[in-house]
């Protein structure tokens, strides 16, 4: 964590081979700007990067966004 800019969640233990998300903010006026910056890596090598491809890719940045719309959505209420 690097309060009030940065902080990043790492996966240690779990189904991916590597999950590496970070969090940066930036004050922009009186809004705060978040960017989510996500590496992951499925597992089982050749099989694992086919579906990264065909189908995971895709269903992580759907999960990101609609995550990112909730927390909007909270933030503004």
């Amino acid at each position: 964590m690097e309060y009030p800019t940065r902080f990043v969640d790492e996966m240690v233990k779990g189904p991916f081979k590597k999950l590496h998300h970070q969090h940066l903010f930036k004050i922009i006026d009186s809004q705060t700007e978040m960017t989510d910056v996500f590496d992951f890596q499925a597992p089982f090598g050749l099989l694992g990067r086919l579906v990264e491809k065909i189908f995971l890719k895709n269903y992580m940045l759907k999960l990101i966004e609609k995550r990112n719309e909730v927390i909007k959505f909270q933030a503004e209420w």
